[in-house]
């Protein structure tokens, strides 16, 4: 970005008076004494001659032109502790002042709109000057795949004097990484860093990476648009959107762990269910095939259990109880061991040998799935649920309306 020096010059291009640039020239002179220093220059009577700054400050001061320029002789004069914040809290103030008429608020505020423009139009100029001149530090993708510029998936950031280049695939991967983080699925989400120099993105950085996704082809991740909706700020970020961060939690855990973590949790779920005595898995059960039945009910456990949407967790917890009980009754003798003894009959010796044959029972049976979905009509009908879920929130509804009725009763 330009300095603030530039900022006061354009200010001056603006207004066509060399007043700015003397009072530009006061950050030369010490802080303390800046303000004595233009009070005795604009209490001075000022001479004849029109070369003198005096009669300029006075003139400048006086101008009938426009009378609002003079509300920004009080705002250069501030050289000293100028920052953006300074400036739009004065832009405020003067819009505020019930002593300024309306007349000239409204030319103040076109002139400080015109100045503001033109500010912006030398920050983007210089902006792009910098980034053409600048080497350019990775051209590479994680893969170390080298990256082509022109391709329209690819975007290069201007940070710390380097262009460095990214594809959407690695920026989505940084992008859900640092906002999807989580211990013990508790959100816990990161800074947004640049990985080839560990820098965070600045605000600025974060807006040109979300519209260039906005005109891929493709979705906004959801983190990230949540992340632009709340203006990049992740505090803001964690506290509103916390129910989604933790079901992506949980996505991501099912998703990316080891196939001895997921038999684990498989395991666990099990002996946590009511059919821990008839879903027996031998020690020896092969995992990838336990993972590969089971994993989709592992998700609705984990819905169930540790979802922080309500509604979730409830629609989760009767699905999760019905899938698990049609798997059972479908497949009792999933994940235990069977023996068969092939017997050999040697003729010569009159006696029978055998050996025994070990498998696992792996095969499944599964229930044949609706494949029938109006699709042209689903938009004008509301969502119905299973009628299994249906039926089995009756009994559950039925069984504490009894319970509710006893405890009465006993009252």
């Amino acid at each position: 970005m330009l300095t603030m020096h530039t900022f006061y010059y354009t200010t001056n291009i603006i207004l066509k008076n060399k007043i700015v640039n003397t009072v530009v020239d006061y950050k030369f002179i010490r802080p303390a004494n800046q303000i004595t220093h233009l009070t005795n220059v604009l209490t001075t009577t000022p001479p004849e001659t029109e070369n003198d700054t005096e009669y300029k400050v006075t003139q400048f001061i006086n101008n009938k032109t426009y009378p609002a320029s003079s509300l920004f002789l009080t705002m250069l004069s501030s050289y000293g502790k100028y920052s953006i914040r300074f400036k739009f809290n004065y832009l405020n103030n003067i819009l505020n002042n019930c002593f300024i008429d309306s007349e000239m608020k409204e030319q103040f505020l076109q002139l400080f709109s015109k100045i503001q423009s033109t500010y912006h139009t030398l920050n983007v100029f210089m902006f792009r000057y910098k980034m053409k001149r600048a080497a350019t530090q990775v051209n590479k993708d994680v893969f170390l795949n080298p990256i082509d510029l022109a391709s329209p998936r690819v975007i290069s950031i201007y940070q710390n004097n380097n262009n460095y280049l990214f594809t959407t695939n690695d920026l989505i991967n940084i992008i859900n990484n640092s906002l999807g983080n989580n211990s013990d699925l508790f959100a816990d989400p990161l800074i947004i860093k640049n990985p080839y120099n560990n820098l965070p993105f600045t605000k600025s950085i974060l807006y040109t990476i979300y519209f260039f996704m906005k005109k891929q082809p493709f979705i906004v991740p959801e983190l990230f648009h949540a992340f632009f909706l709340c203006n990049f700020n992740i505090s803001i970020f964690l506290v509103k959107n916390e129910i989604m961060l933790r079901d992506y939690a949980i996505k991501e855990f099912l998703s990316k762990s080891t196939t001895n973590v997921i038999c684990r949790e498989i395991k666990y779920m099990i002996s946590n269910s009511p059919h821990k005595r008839t879903l027996i898995i031998h020690p020896q059960f092969p995992k990838d095939v336990l993972v590969k039945e089971l994993k989709p009910i592992l998700r609705l456990y984990y819905s169930s259990h540790y979802s922080l949407n309500r509604s979730t967790r409830s629609i989760a917890m009767l699905k999760w109880r019905i899938q698990l009980e049609k798997f059972v009754k479908n497949n009792p003798q999933f994940g235990r061991r069977k023996v068969e003894r092939i017997l050999s009959f040697d003729c010569s010796s009159n006696n029978a040998d055998g050996e025994n044959k070990i498998y696992f029972m792996t095969n499944v049976h599964r229930e044949p799935e609706n494949l029938f979905h109006d699709f042209m009509n689903d938009h004008l009908v509301q969502y119905t649920e299973d009628a299994d879920i249906v039926n089995f929130r009756n009994l559950i509804l039925q069984a504490e309306e009894e319970d509710f009725e006893i405890s009465d009763d006993s009252s």
